[in-house]
């Protein structure tokens, strides 16, 4: 697939109709879920550790790590100091054993770190797992509302910035085959938010955030026809 004019076009009035106005989301706490959402699809920070930074670009890097550590050292600083919150809400309980559940799956992960191959990386990846049922957990938290923008705004914004570089006719945003990967590293990568991008830009519509919503759909569509990924269509 040839990235031609009428794309280009397209890409850019798509994000000329309000793309920027994404980063409106309404919180402090909807705007952390958003950035999660970029952290945690991951093509993004492969993309600034490989192409901006030039470094391999692997999860133990000085790029991806600090970033999903923050994250979930974010998240359990939210969880800890949940009862300071100034608005008097607290977060919502979850459900004992599935919760329980996941944690423990990460520190069993972590455990396994003595008789590992490799201890340093089981280690971190494993704490990582157990900490993040408490992003989940401040995910789930938030109401309706909020999480519609919050998802409108990290795939959103996701497939705007990787629509950026094919609408400028970079060939590193396409694969081998023409196809669409944006910032990330392949087209299963990129589809995917682009189907996350359609279907938060529909619950906005429905919100009555025609303007944003519509923004967002015309991004996502745009990016699953140039990606050619057949199962983020279905």
């Amino acid at each position: 697939m040839t990235v031609g004019r009428h794309w280009r076009l397209a890409i850019l009035a798509a994000g000329h109709s309000g793309t920027m106005r994404l980063v409106g989301v309404g919180s402090l706490r909807t705007g952390i879920v958003a950035a999660w959402i970029v952290v945690f699809g991951n093509g993004t920070l492969f993309f600034l550790a490989r192409r901006v930074l030039d470094l391999p670009g692997t999860w133990e890097g000085p790029v991806l790590r600090p970033a999903i550590v923050l994250s979930v050292g974010l998240a359990a600083g939210m969880v800890v100091l949940d009862g300071q919150r100034t608005s008097g809400a607290r977060l919502r309980p979850v459900p004992v054993v599935p919760f329980s559940a996941a944690v423990g799956l990460g520190v069993w992960a972590a455990v396994t770190t003595w008789w590992s191959l490799e201890p340093e990386v089981t280690l971190w990846r494993g704490v990582g797992y157990a900490f993040l049922p408490l992003v989940a957990w401040v995910i789930a938290d938030l109401p309706a509302t909020q999480f519609r923008r919050a998802l409108g705004a990290g795939a959103g914004l996701s497939v705007a910035a990787g629509l950026v570089p094919v609408a400028a006719g970079a060939r590193w945003a396409l694969d081998g085959n023409g196809d669409w990967r944006g910032l990330m590293t392949n087209r299963n990568g990129f589809a995917p938010i682009c189907a996350l991008a359609v279907i938060a830009g529909v619950s906005l519509v429905v919100e009555g955030m025609r303007g944003r919503g519509g923004a967002v759909i015309g991004l996502g569509s745009v990016g699953l026809l140039g990606s050619g990924g057949r199962t983020a269509v279905v």
